[in-house]
């Protein structure tokens, strides 16, 4: 006959409420091989454990554990839309609460993240933490920001600290030449940059290449500008193989058709 366990010996039948006694922020509870792990279940319960103890001395703990959590979800492209918004809303309040000498948090992929969302101002706030390597990568971001906003001496100012040979730096001085009424200058430059990356042709050739028919079409040539881009159809049809690239590159050509 089997020897019956003590209550306090056997297992429970239902998880207890967490944490039981303490505010500890949450930890990952062990995994059975084989099992597929719950939905966002580590956010989900670094953001429950905040809910139930918003004044406890660990809630930065657990934010920070949910901030994680969902960026790894977002990495793994297993994030739904809900997941989301919810990480840029905690990075756009990070972006403000952070003490000023954070150092732990990568600023520059946060403002990445928060550019790419849409949430300008918060992504302004992060790259303006960046220090160290990645600074002038968040000073190009930083000045493609002022120019959208319209604040160009802003921008200008920005890009007076980096290398001005540097092609995606090119490609913004160009952006913001043509912004300033001034798209022969850039013109110059897009073509300087076709001319040097030829044979290579990275991602940053074909945006200097749709760079210059623009300035193309705004010095009142949009014939050239389309002949351009009808030699690089001739010499990739695919456009790189980027098919964003492409409908650009197609929307674009449909336009210069129409203004011809």
């Amino acid at each position: 006959m089997a020897t019956r366990r003590p209550p306090s010996a056997r297992r429970p039948t239902s998880r207890a409420a967490w944490p039981p006694t303490s505010s500890a922020p949450p930890r990952p509870r062990p995994r059975a091989p084989g099992r597929r792990p719950r939905r966002g279940g580590a956010a989900a319960a670094a953001r429950a454990f905040v809910a139930q103890h918003p004044a406890s001395a660990a809630r930065a703990q657990a934010e920070a554990a949910e901030r994680a959590a969902l960026a790894r979800r977002v990495e793994q492209r297993r994030a739904t839309p809900d997941e989301r918004a919810r990480l840029v809303a905690l990075l756009s309040a990070w972006a403000t609460d952070a003490p000023p000498d954070d150092a732990a948090t990568p600023w520059l992929a946060v403002g990445e993240v928060l550019l790419e969302a849409g949430a300008l101002d918060a992504a302004e706030r992060a790259l303006a933490r960046v220090d160290g390597p990645g600074r002038d990568v968040a000073a190009l971001r930083r000045a493609t920001l002022a120019r959208a906003r319209g604040d160009l001496d802003a921008a200008e100012r920005l890009l007076q600290g980096l290398d001005p040979t540097r092609a995606d730096v090119v490609l913004e001085r160009g952006a913001l030449l043509r912004a300033r009424g001034r798209p022969r200058e850039a013109l110059e430059g897009y073509l300087a940059l076709l001319r040097g990356l030829e044979a290579e042709r990275p991602p940053v050739w074909w945006e200097a290449a749709i760079g210059a028919a623009e300035a193309y079409a705004e010095l009142g040539d949009p014939g050239q500008a389309r002949a351009l881009l009808d030699g690089l159809r001739r010499k990739d049809p695919t456009f790189g193989g980027d098919e964003p690239r492409r409908r650009r590159i197609v929307d674009l050509m449909v336009r210069l058709d129409a203004a011809r």
